[in-house]
């Protein structure tokens, strides 16, 4: 048994206050450590509905794990207080020391939303030496905080891309483009999840004619869902994925190549590269490659003439005619997978220009994806697909219980 100093100390360092108070404190056969909470009699506590204090009706014993003190596992006990309301009936008071029913301390679940952050799920529950499932009930919690705290009522620009989760399951996630904030990942990667985020734009707050701007992949499914879903916006394909496509078909024509001269052999990267970012062998290597009468090397400046495009202050009326340029030369250079990327720009063409207008891109969203990419190699794959979204919302979070 504690004696009444150390109780105070420990009053102090849980910030226990009127009219709680710690009654008994103790050590079990295990060296685990149990503190007694009770409240003074002829309390009285407010109904967290009308904010009015009110009489206890009876109390209902709880426990609650907290933070270790030192190596002790600690828990917290207490007959909390159910108060009888006039207006809503008999109910539970809350606690200062804990939120919602996970049966942790506020504490003890912003260590574990920390750590979740940083390392496995099985790491954690190794450290915080707690069940797999209970971890998962407390990041659940927070995630569902996360998204009931979104607000759309102010987005005028988003951005959505598809990114893998195992397999052949994919997701797609909405951002916002001006804070970076993750609003929605919808299952699958299908044009349906433009009409299902619609729903929830509206349902938090936001009004679909005042979207502007959208950015996107090609995907027709996605194209088709957003003109019904937000009929003011205009949508600018991603300038990273057009140059993506565009560095996969200099590839591909590199790799038809290979069989016939050697010299391409280990060049992958030199013709996927911006020429000022090789190191001094991959240099020689590439000006003795560019001596040849290789397709690689036509292509290569086909590669260049589109980061010219982007680079430069075009207008959008200029950077139609700069495309309707490169276009003509791409279907005339014979290398089949230009001609298709050729055609595609050109069949996109709207939404390819409606770059020149904002400058907007899915640069917020690669770096959701790079997030999204390390959460998976970290969990090496998760038991579920809600156990994988709600760590993605997770890490939008910030690390702060809300009662």
């Amino acid at each position: 048994m504690f004696e009444n100093n150390e109780i105070k100390l420990f009053t102090l360092a849980l910030g226990i206050q009127d009219p709680w108070e710690i009654t008994k404190i103790e050590l079990d056969n295990t060296l685990n450590l149990h503190i007694y909470i009770s409240f003074k009699r002829g309390s009285k506590f407010f109904c967290k509905s009308c904010n009015k204090k009110c009489s206890v009706h009876d109390t209902k014993e709880k426990v609650w794990r907290h933070l270790n003190f030192f190596e002790h596992k600690t828990f917290i006990h207490a007959k909390v207080p159910r108060i009888k309301c006039d207006e809503h009936n008999v109910h539970l008071v809350d606690v200062p020391w804990a939120s919602g029913q996970t049966g942790f301390t506020i504490l003890f679940e912003e260590f574990v939303m920390a750590l979740a952050k940083k390392m496995s799920i099985l790491a954690l529950t190794k450290i915080v030496d707690e069940n797999y499932g209970k971890i998962w009930r407390i990041i659940k919690k927070h995630a569902c905080k996360y998204i009931k705290s979104i607000d759309c009522s102010k987005v005028t620009q988003f951005g959505l891309d598809e990114t893998s989760v195992k397999g052949h399951h994919y997701i797609t996630v909405f951002i916002d483009l001006k804070t970076s904030r993750v609003l929605f990942i919808a299952d699958g990667k299908c044009g349906d999840n433009i009409e299902k985020f619609r729903n929830f734009f509206v349902e938090r707050g936001g009004d679909p004619n005042q979207v502007t701007e959208v950015t996107s992949d090609m995907n027709m499914g996605f194209t088709t869902g957003i003109k019904k879903a937000f009929p003011n916006s205009k949508i600018i394909y991603d300038k990273f994925h057009v140059i993506k496509m565009i560095n996969e078909a200099l590839d591909e024509v590199r790799k038809s190549e290979n069989k016939k001269y050697s010299e391409l052999k280990g060049s992958k990267y030199i013709w996927l590269k911006n020429e000022e970012n090789l190191t001094s062998k991959q240099k020689n290597k590439f000006t003795k490659l560019s001596k040849m009468n290789l397709k690689t090397g036509i292509a290569y400046r086909l590669k260049l003439a589109i980061q010219n495009i982007y680079s430069l202050s075009y207008s959008p009326d200029l950077a139609i005619g700069e495309f309707d340029e490169w276009i003509s030369w791409a279907l005339k250079s014979r290398l089949k997978p230009f001609i298709n990327v050729a055609r595609t720009i050109k069949s996109k063409m709207k939404g390819v220009t409606n770059y020149f207008f904002c400058r907007l891109t899915n640069a917020m969203l690669e770096g959701t994806n790079s997030m999204i990419q390390n959460l998976k190699s970290r969990g090496r794959g998760y038991s579920n697909l809600e156990n994988f979204k709600a760590m993605i919302y997770l890490m939008n979070s910030e690390n702060r219980v809300i009662g």
